[in-house]
């Protein structure tokens, strides 16, 4: 297929009513091509030297994390359901024997200390109920 342009001097007549164009800017020569630049490489020539080495820093782990905080005390890392539920099933409904109960656990030094008092002042408790199981865990979480 051939394919023969066609007349364009009519077109750039009319064209050139609107913005005057000089018909050699179309047959121009092409534009020179940009030289390309080169990166200067530089070379180091004074010797590297280590002055200091540096050890790894340790990542703290969520261990490191919790053993640094300080130790939560059951007043205030009891949830309100916690607190309905072993008022009623383990201190039989009197909030006022829990919270002396809990205030009592809070000042001793371990759980060899908690377990004790729990096991003297509360023999009447059901060792195998869910409420007694959560709070001896709570205890142990505290302590440890």
């Amino acid at each position: 297929m051939n394919f023969t342009p066609e007349d364009f001097e009519s077109y750039i007549s009319v064209f050139n009513k609107i913005l005057p164009v000089e018909i050699e800017s179309f047959y121009g020569t092409q534009p020179k091509p940009i030289p390309e630049s080169k990166p200067k490489i530089e070379i180091q020539t004074k010797p590297l030297v280590i002055t200091e080495i540096l050890e790894p820093k340790a990542i703290p782990t969520l261990a490191d994390n919790l053993a640094k905080q300080k130790t939560v005390k059951l007043k205030e890392s009891l949830t309100i359901n916690q607190k309905f539920m072993f008022t009623k099933i383990l201190f039989h409904g009197d909030f006022e024997i829990f919270s002396e109960a809990i205030d009592k656990l809070d000042r001793l030094d371990n759980l060899t200390q908690a377990m004790k008092f729990i096991e003297d002042g509360y023999p009447d408790w059901d060792n195998e109920s869910e409420e007694y199981e959560e709070f001896i865990e709570i205890l142990q979480n505290r302590f440890n």
